[in-house]
């Protein structure tokens, strides 16, 4: 991500984008915080654990599948 924006930003205005984007991921790590508490509220901290593996396993498999086509090439 960082050298795509390297390589399409001017130089005055990459900072500027940087920030927007460290804003952007700050803030998704906020919201996750949030969801977490909320899920462990309401299944445990068992279930939770368990549903965020199972999850990343179904991230990861379906990462695999959309890119498999370009493995290929």
């Amino acid at each position: 991500m960082t050298a795509l924006v390297r390589e399409r930003t001017a130089d005055a205005e990459r900072g500027r984008v940087f920030a927007a984007i460290h804003a952007v991921v700050q803030a998704g790590n906020l919201a996750g915080l949030g969801a977490g508490a909320v899920v462990v509220g309401l299944v445990g901290a068992r279930s939770s654990l368990l549903l965020a593996g199972a999850l990343t396993a179904l991230s990861g498999a379906g990462t695999w599948w959309l890119g498999r086509g370009a493995l290929e090439r």
